[in-house]
């Protein structure tokens, strides 16, 4: 039997030894796991029917290291060998997702974009799995999926080459992407596990060793209609040297307690430190609730819906978008690991060039201050344009919470920091160019009072 939670523990010694010219802690965990890629390419031959001739290593990601393996019949099959960071629950959410958005998934018949054909389908271009493991035990001693291989490239290896009329398409089609995610909403916040209203040959397939269900933690799954619903998978939860336990990644029920469960993750690692030193930790974050309290007043009337979460890719990042770049087409996107339902706002951004909040001063610091674009050239500005102009086309709402959520997603990346110095920053330059007194009165606090008391604080 395979025990993953050992590699967990000697990576953690591990980091405590760990100097600047030390392995990335993935390194040191792919180094404990060392996965059976021999087996790998047996399966691969063995469900497939012909012999493996190569494996060629393809970009890895957070998670997971990605191989071509090109079979004796011309067929090509990607591989992913999957590190163990939340044990199963990844890996069927990963899966579970992108089941979802290729089949015929019941709740999208609510988006207008799937109103042609019944039943509803989504045109977003997703690798079909053709087989995956989701439990370690099995010879290769890792999770691993397989699946089809996508023609194209990534979007950030050619987009310095490619025209205005393939950007313009790339722009078109993620835009319609988005859109037809956002369609498929849920009272929970938390990834998609389980959905019922696919058929069996809608679902990928499990390897034998693995074909009873998976075990899955039942206090922290929900149902949801069609679906069954866990803990959200994220990068902030997933880190490999602190992963944060299932039992407080949620399903959430409500917006706030999905922030807090963010802005108070190291809290239950901090039991034993001095009550003043955990109070200085604490209270920046403390202060963010108090701003969000106000924003959140404020933004509800304009753009709130009946649906309270809505399906996202969550990281849609140029890596993750891949592209024919002589038509701009999108042909595949990847990397599902991170997909569930989160707030409307956090959907409502692709985490790409098109819309990259980044180039707000209100979530990236521009020096002293805020200077919107700054080296945006005519033809940028026109393909930011398209892009929005296309959200609007397919879902008005889903522009408005990209439009008027910023501030809301600013607070969340803030509550993703690993210190919450940076948050205090961030707290003091956002009160000094972002807040209208005219328009909403008086900032929730006194801000030199709370720095004064802060310092105090730190000084004890």
């Amino acid at each position: 039997m395979y025990v993953y939670t050992s590699h967990i523990a000697l990576l953690s010694d591990l980091l405590l030894k760990k100097s600047s010219d030390s392995p990335e802690p993935e390194d040191i965990l792919w180094e404990q796991i060392n996965p059976d890629l021999d087996a790998l390419r047996a399966i691969i031959a063995n469900h497939f029917g012909s012999p493996c001739q190569s494996q060629e290593p393809l970009q890895p990601g957070a998670y997971a290291r990605t191989f071509l393996h090109i079979l004796q019949d011309g067929l090509h099959v990607v591989g992913r060998v999957i590190l163990p960071a939340r044990r199963t629950l990844k890996t069927e959410a990963e899966i579970a997702a992108m089941d979802s958005i290729r089949g015929t998934c019941a709740l999208l018949g609510r988006s207008p974009l799937l109103t042609l054909g019944s039943p509803a389908r989504t045109s977003i271009p997703v690798p079909r799995v053709h087989l995956y493991c989701s439990t370690p035990d099995n010879p290769v001693r890792a999770e691993w999926v397989l699946m089809d291989y996508v023609p194209g490239q990534r979007l950030d290896d050619c987009w310095g080459e490619m025209g205005v009329p393939q950007k313009t398409r790339t722009a078109k089609d993620l835009a319609r992407a988005m859109a037809e995610m956002f369609a498929l909403t849920a009272s929970h916040c938390g990834v998609l596990l389980h959905d019922c209203s696919l058929n069996d040959s809608q679902r990928s397939l499990r390897y034998e060793p693995s074909v009873v269900d998976a075990p899955v933690e039942a206090h922290v799954v929900v149902h949801n209609g069609d679906f069954l619903i866990g803990p959200v998978n994220d990068i902030t939860f997933l880190a490999l040297t602190e992963i944060v336990p299932a039992s407080l990644s949620g399903p959430f029920t409500t917006e706030r307690a999905f922030l807090e469960a963010f802005g108070y993750r190291n809290e239950y690692g901090r039991n034993k430190v001095p009550s003043t030193l955990g109070r200085y930790w604490r209270w920046p974050i403390e202060r963010m609730f108090e701003i969000y309290d106000v924003i959140r007043s404020l933004y509800a009337p304009q753009v709130d819906s009946s649906a309270p979460f809505h399906f996202a890719h969550a990281d849609l990042s140029t890596a993750n978008l891949i592209v024919n770049p002589e038509s701009g087409e999108i042909t595949g996107l990847v990397d599902w690991e991170m997909a569930g339902f989160r707030p409307a706002w956090l959907c409502a951004t692709s985490g790409t060039w098109f819309d990259d909040d980044s180039c707000r001063f209100v979530v990236e610091d521009h020096q002293n201050g805020p200077d919107g674009y700054g080296e945006d050239t005519d033809t940028d500005a026109v393909l930011r344009q398209v892009f929005l102009a296309e959200l609007e086309a397919h879902n008005p709402t889903l522009l408005e919470h990209n439009r008027k959520g910023v501030e809301l997603r600013a607070m969340f990346y803030n509550l993703c920091n690993e210190y919450t110095t940076n948050t205090q920053g961030w707290i003091r330059k956002y009160e000094k160019y972002e807040w209208e007194v005219t328009e909403r009165g008086q900032f929730p606090f006194d801000m030199r009072k709370w720095e004064e008391d802060l310092l105090d604080l730190y000084e004890k």
